[in-house]
């Protein structure tokens, strides 16, 4: 794909932001793209799971994040005056190449960036725990000698 390139759109149901919002608080999503247009705040989740009968799929909602090597961005396009979201490529990207771009959020508010920390917390702890074990093991297998 040539730099500048239509790659696919964020795909999903436009509302505004206040309705995102508040379904965030109730389901939150990461699939919800919160964006400014003409002054005028907006939302497009695409929460759902594409229906099976549907003829343009969501591809936008599966492109992975990178704030280090993005090689696409999303530019607001305005069709008949209605904001969509467009993914286009920042360089050429050949051929194999996975599409990446900046979600725009600090890396450590990802929610998988979340999920990463508090699964190496348990693993610290229990790594912890299992140290202690041990020790205590080993502890009473002296006394015990």
């Amino acid at each position: 794909m040539d730099k500048g390139e239509f790659v696919c759109e964020y795909r999903g149901e436009l509302i505004i932001a206040a309705v995102g919002e508040e379904r965030e608080k109730t389901s939150p999503s990461v699939f919800r793209y919160f964006f400014h247009h003409q002054g005028n705040k907006y939302c497009i989740d695409a929460t759902p799971e594409p229906a099976t009968n549907e003829h343009i799929p969501k591809l936008g909602r599966l492109v992975n994040h990178s704030a280090k090597y993005p090689n696409a961005k999303i530019k607001v396009v305005a069709i008949d005056q209605i904001p969509h979201l467009c993914l286009f490529t920042l360089r050429e990207i050949g051929a194999g190449e996975e599409i990446l771009y900046n979600y725009g959020i600090r890396e450590k508010d990802l929610p998988f960036k979340v999920i990463e920390l508090v699964s190496c917390l348990l693993t610290l702890n229990l790594s912890f725990l299992l140290q202690v074990n041990l020790e205590s093991n080993v502890r009473n297998k002296m006394v015990l000698d």
